[in-house]
Parts: structure tokens; C-alpha cells; sequence
């Protein structure tokens, strides 16, 4: 007989992750990579593999197209065959350019071109007429004359230090580089039948020593995808860059708007400047931009905006290429309709121009809608089942979309839209874990609840163990996200696991407390000026409706959070409700408001501290009311405490989580503290993500004796 598989920390890192599967020119293979850790070997494999999409014995079927950890940015050419682009990381710095024919695997792929940097973001698009396949990548560009710049490479200088004339000195987990990131572009050219690099010194598309990185956020963060900023076209390229105008004001430091630079020949220089296309209206109004995208005629750009007044709220907006007109708001000048809730999170055009796809926060999901651009029409809901994370549009009036699940970290999806009078059906075409079923886990272990919150009705997720009996108390473990803006959802989490916890032996809980997003804009927006504030309060509602539950142990509680989340469990901790838990673990936290907001890499205040976070604008007073470290609360922190930070945080300093860790100490109070010198606010070695999680497991399982379930 077999023995059930038990959801370990283990399995859990071991479970292979795929990337977004994206379609060929005629929708019938899927390009998609897969890494898979082998603690044994103390390696990693990423392999880029393609999938049979053709419907028959072979559908969900792959091949290997390449197995190698230093390949990246994998694109299907674009010249109506299944050859398939990918980078190639190479010695001292230098990046190969490779090929490979899916028809004609496994044939070891060729040297298309050698480029003499480190690049990534690779863009391609293939031109009218013959005339090849422009490349776009994202590369340092030197300091002198805005060529293709090589760290490795460069010579060595005498002294390390880095001198700094403005306040952006470090980004999420690096300090900032010397030179500035650029998009560079080369053409690709067909020689006795194969594409060759036309030339390893690639051009500069931006020759501006204005703007800062372009595009921006090339340090990373939790979504590092540099293409979700910048687009391409047979014309030219579009990208998102800080305004120059206004980002040396600190508040202002993330305004980010949408340039357009012509491009007449990729074999040449441009001598095109970038052009600002957001100059009035709206869409001009100070605010964070993503996701740029050309039209597919080319003759607009679609892009999304949250306005820095109203940071609750994402924006769809549409500019005109060759026009200085008005850039429109899609639903209040386009459609002019009310989409509710719906605010898009990230989309893409269908062929025909006149639809755009896009992803939706709603109520614990990332769901996939879509909405046609004209006048009267409204979002219409394609697909909500776990959280969608790429969708592409196939030939047959269908889309291929990627998602995951709280128990299945990739599942590929046909979506069929041939009938425009009803739901579109689905399908599933391949999965992971089989629904959860290989790693031990069930689709039915997640349960969604509302209950009265501090104003409105709170969502939460409610993860019961595998096996569960109804007849038994398990021991709670409260979860709390980070963000704040941000939400719990049913998909695959890399860290912070509600299916592990509950694998552990607990009936785990996740609220989206208010500041939550997916729930209306006035939810969202109740974190505002209320840090600790309605969120608190709504955990504490939280814990008297879980009373109507005969299995939850409240006696035998446990709490952890990450980020704003670990935020909340020191408020937690220095307020009545601390003293609810056996243990509470706090994840790269907040303890010092008034100190955080200006060590922070991000200065770009906001409306969660009534407007700004500058102690010499506001006096502090509406710091001071949320902040943790109030000698008031601190003499209540005598809940055993886990403390985790990083040495590389610089979203939220490591300094946080020490000064915590003191306090606990110096009080008495049970404690450890748990470090990774080479990680930032988000972990992410496998080896350092085991010793995290199983650090953390063991300390709330001391404390709530979990395992141990009464009857």
C-alpha cells in the first residue's frame, strides 16, 4: 500500500515551478521553462522545454529544447517557424545569443551572436518586407558615451567607494549602480539559413542623459519582469521612465510616466529623442505607470497608471502615437462605462486591436476578463479559478492562460471564446501537481469566509489540514499579508505557504484585512491614515467569528506575517490582542515608524500616515499613533517572538528586526532572531528558504505543541 505524501518544507521546494507558457505563431506549441531543486545534488535544473497544444493523445505532451541554469529571456522568433531565441549567459560578463528549430530538437541550438555585456529583457519583432527581425535588450549603459557597458570587464579601481548626489542610494536589496540601465536594439539577419546578430556593438535607444534607468525598476522587487515596462515595434519602442521633471522631490521619487522613441532603422542609431506622450490630462496627473504596450497596428500605446492621490485605484489609459491629443481614460472616455470593482492589473491586446485581456484583483483571485473598445461595453469575466498569470491569444478565437493555485504552483489553461453568449468553456492542459494531488494536497482544503470586519465584511481563506476530521480541534495559525495593499489570493505563495502551515497540523487563517485589494477601492483605502488601525480591529473581529468553529483551537493560537504583515505583528505583540498567541513570528518587519521612513528605499510617501511620511511635514503625530516602538506598547511584548530579517532588506532595514529582537531580550521575553546576510525582503535560495521555513515551524509548534491534537 502506498503511503499518503506528506506536504514537507521539502516538497514544498523541491515542487517544480514553470514559467507563463507562451504560444507559436499558429497556437500549436506552448514555449515554457521549468526549474526544479535537487537538494541531493545541491543544484537547481532549468530546463526550456515546448508543448504540444494540438488536441489528440499528444496534447500537454514537451520536449526538450535546452537544460541549462544560466539560460534566460526564451522567445519564440516570430518568422512563422518554430524557431525559438533565447540568452545565454556567458564568461567574464559577455551574453550569446542562441537558436534553436522545436521542429528539429533535439539538435543542439546554434550561435546566432555573441553581445560583449551582460543583458536581459530580450524584446523581438520581426519586419515588414524581409528586412529581419529587430532585438531589443536591457543593458548598463557607460557613463561616457552611452555605449553597452561591462562590469566584469571594466578596470578595477583603487578605492570601492560610491558617492551618491541624490537620495536614491539603494533599491530593494543593492545599492545603485554608477551607470544608468538602457534599452539597446540590433537587428537579426538571415545567412545561407541562419539568423545572424547584424552586429555585437548595439545601439542606444536612449541617448538622454535626462532620464534615470530605462525602463525603470531594473533592481528588482517581487515581479522583476523588465518587459512588463517597455515595448516594442517595427517603428520604434516605448518604456516607462522616472519623470525627470519631478523625481528629485522625495514623495515624488516613484512618479514614472510613458516615452515613445522612433527608431528608422535597427541597424542604425536613432537620433530620436525620447518623447514624453503624457503631457495633459489625466494620465499627466503624478502617478506610478506599468505595463506599456503597443497596439498591434502600432498606432497607440496602452498603459496602466496609478495616480499618487489615489493609490487604491489602477488606471487603464490610451495614447496616440503620432498625436499630441489627450491620452484617454479607457473607461470613463472610451467604453464610458462603470467597471465597478474590475481595475485592471495587467494586460494585452487582442490580435485585432479592438479587445484588450486583462487580469483583475477580485475577491481572492487574479482573475481574466476582457473588455472591447467601444462605447457601451463593460468587463466581461473569462476565467476566475485560482490566479492568472499570462494569457495569450491562440488562432482559434481562443486564449492559452497560466494560473496557480494555493496547492498547484502551474497550471496551463485553453480558454475557449469562439461563442461570445456564454461563459467561455475551459480546459485544463497540463499540470504540475496534478490539482495538488502529487504533493499531497487538495483543491478542497480551501474554503472561502466573510465575516463582520471593523466597518465592512472582511474576506479570508480558511486552509484545513490533510487528513482532516471535523471531530477534532487543530490549533490556528493566523497569517497576515504584506503590502499593505496587496491579498491574500488562491495561488501558489513561494514563501509564507498557507497550505504548509496546514500541513504542519493547523487550520490556518488569511484574512484580507482592510488595505486588502480585490475588494473595492473603499477597502483598500481603509488602511489609509489607519495603520494599525481598521486592519487591527478587523483581526480582532476575525477571532470572534472563528469561535463558531468546533475544530479551531483559539486556545492554542499561533500568528506569523512578512512585511506589512510583520508590521502587524509587532502592533499585535504591544497590544491587547498579543496576548491571544503562544507565538507570534515577525517577517522583515516595521518597529520604528518614525527611523523607517527614511531609511526605506521607497520615500515616496503615500496617504497611509494622512499624506506624507515625513516627520517634518505631519509633525509625527500620525507616525507616532501607529508606531510599534511607543515606550506604551513595548512593555507589553511578552509573547514569544520569532524575529526574521535580512541583511540586503532595504525596502524595510535589518535594523528593524535587531531592534525588536533587543527589546524581547532586554524584556525577557522568549525570543530568536534569524538572519541571511546575502538575502533581501524577499527570500529566495532554496537552501536559505528550508533553513527559514523550518526555523519557523519549529518555533510555533514548540509553543502551540502542534501534533499533538486533542480530540
Amino acid at each position: 500500500m502506498l503511503l499518503p505524501i506528506k506536504f514537507t518544507p521539502e516538497v514544498f521546494i523541491t515542487t517544480p515551478t514553470r514559467s507563463d507558457a507562451v504560444p507559436n505563431h499558429d497556437g500549436t506549441l506552448a514555449l515554457y521553462t521549468v526549474r526544479t531543486h535537487n537538494f541531493e545534488m545541491g543544484t537547481a535544473v532549468n530546463e526550456l522545454r515546448v508543448m504540444d497544444l494540438t488536441e489528440g493523445s499528444t496534447l500537454g505532451t514537451s520536449r526538450l529544447v535546452c537544460d541549462s541554469d544560466s539560460i534566460h529571456d526564451a522567445k519564440w522568433l516570430g518568422d512563422g517557424t518554430n524557431c525559438v531565441l533565447f540568452l545565454q549567459d556567458g564568461d567574464d560578463g559577455i551574453t550569446q545569443v542562441r537558436i534553436a528549430d522545436a521542429d528539429d530538437l533535439p539538435r543542439n541550438p546554434y550561435l546566432a551572436g555573441t553581445i560583449p555585456a551582460p543583458v536581459q529583457g530580450a524584446r523581438l519583432k520581426s519586419l515588414p518586407d524581409g528586412r529581419g527581425i529587430a532585438i531589443t535588450v536591457i543593458g548598463l549603459a557607460g557613463s561616457e558615451d552611452g555605449s553597452l557597458y561591462n562590469e566584469k570587464t571594466s578596470a578595477t579601481k583603487a578605492s570601492t567607494g560610491q558617492v551618491y548626489d541624490n537620495f536614491r542610494v539603494r533599491m530593494w536589496k543593492s545599492y545603485k549602480k554608477p551607470q544608468r540601465y538602457s534599452i539597446f536594439y540590433s537587428l537579426l539577419t538571415k545567412t545561407e539559413g541562419k539568423w545572424k546578430l547584424d552586429s555585437p556593438l548595439l545601439h542606444n535607444a536612449v541617448v538622454d542623459d535626462r532620464l534615470d534607468d530605462c525602463p525603470d525598476g531594473m533592481y528588482g522587487g517581487a515581479s522583476a519582469d523588465p518587459t512588463g515596462k517597455y515595448d516594442l515595434n517595427e517603428k520604434g519602442i516605448t518604456f516607462v521612465a522616472i519623470d525627470p521633471e519631478v523625481w528629485r522631490e522625495p514623495k515624488h521619487m516613484m512618479v514614472s510616466v510613458v516615452y515613445h522613441v522612433a527608431v528608422d532603422s535597427f541597424a542604425e542609431p536613432t537620433h530620436s529623442k525620447p518623447r514624453n506622450l503624457v503631457t495633459q490630462g489625466q494620465a499627466s496627473r503624478h502617478g506610478f505607470t506599468r505595463n506599456v504596450r503597443f497596439s498591434p497596428d502600432g498606432s497607440k500605446i496602452a498603459f496602466l497608471k496609478v495616480l499618487y492621490d489615489k493609490q487604491a485605484e489602477t488606471r487603464m489609459f490610451l495614447a496616440a502615437v503620432e498625436s499630441e491629443k489627450d491620452v484617454l481614460d479607457v473607461a470613463k472616455d472610451v467604453t464610458k462605462t462603470d467597471w465597478g470593482s474590475v481595475l485592471p492589473s495587467s494586460f494585452e491586446f487582442a490580435p485585432s486591436g479592438d479587445t484588450i485581456y486583462f487580469t483583475s484583483d477580485d475577491r481572492g483571485r487574479m482573475a481574466l476578463y476582457e473588455i472591447h473598445l467601444r462605447r457601451g461595453a463593460k468587463p466581461t469575466l473569462l476565467l476566475r479559478e485560482g490566479s492568472v498569470s499570462g494569457f495569450y491569444p491562440l488562432r482559434d478565437q481562443a486564449l492559452l492562460v497560466s494560473s496557480s493555485s494555493m496547492v498547484d504552483p502551474s497550471i496551463y489553461w485553453k480558454v475557449d471564446l469562439s461563442s461570445p453568449s456564454r461563459m467561455p468553456s475551459t480546459k485544463v492542459i497540463s499540470s504540475v501537481t496534478n490539482r495538488g494531488s502529487s504533493i499531497g494536497l487538495d483543491p478542497r482544503q480551501i474554503t472561502d469566509v466573510y465575516f463582520q470586519g471593523a466597518k465592512d465584511f472582511v474576506h479570508a481563506f480558511i486552509v484545513t489540514p490533510r487528513p482532516f476530521d471535523i471531530m477534532r480541534k487543530y490549533p490556528l495559525a493566523l497569517l497576515i499579508h504584506g503590502g499593505p495593499q496587496y491579498a491574500w489570493r488562491d495561488e501558489w505563495q513561494p514563501r509564507l505557504s498557507p497550505a504548509l502551515f496546514a500541513a504542519q497540523g493547523y487550520v490556518v487563517v488569511a484574512p484580507n484585512i482592510s488595505g486588502s485589494t480585490g475588494f473595492g477601492v473603499e477597502h483598500t483605502e481603509g488602511v489609509n491614515n489607519s495603520y494599525g488601525g481598521r486592519p487591527y480591529e478587523d483581526i480582532v473581529k476575525c477571532l470572534e467569528f472563528l469561535q463558531i468553529y468546533p475544530f479551531i483551537d483559539l486556545n492554542n493560537a499561533v500568528a506569523a506575517g512578512e512585511s506589512y504583515g510583520g508590521y502587524m505583528m509587532n502592533w499585535i505583540q504591544g497590544n491587547d490582542l498579543g496576548r491571544k498567541f503562544k507565538a507570534l513570528v515577525t517577517i522583515d518587519s516595521v518597529y520604528n515608524i518614525r527611523s523607517m521612513v527614511v531609511e526605506s528605499d521607497n520615500l515616496s510617501g503615500g496617504p497611509e500616515f494622512n499624506g506624507s511620511n515625513y516627520p517634518w511635514v505631519n509633525n509625527g503625530e500620525d507616525l507616532e499613533r501607529w508606531n510599534p516602538s511607543n515606550p506604551k506598547l513595548l512593555k507589553n511584548w511578552t509573547t514569544p517572538m520569532l524575529v526574521i530579517h535580512n541583511d540586503r532588506d532595504y525596502r524595510l532595514p535589518v535594523t528593524e528586526g535587531i531592534a525588536a529582537f533587543t527589546t524581547l531580550q532586554m524584556r525577557g521575553t522568549p525570543s530568536r532572531f534569524l538572519h541571511f546576510p546575502d538575502e533581501g525582503h524577499f527570500i529566495q535560495k532554496p537552501g536559505n528558504v528550508l533553513h527559514w521555513l523550518k526555523e519557523i515551524f519549529a518555533w510555533v509548534n514548540k509553543y502551540s505543541n502542534s501534533g499533538a491534537i486533542s480530540n
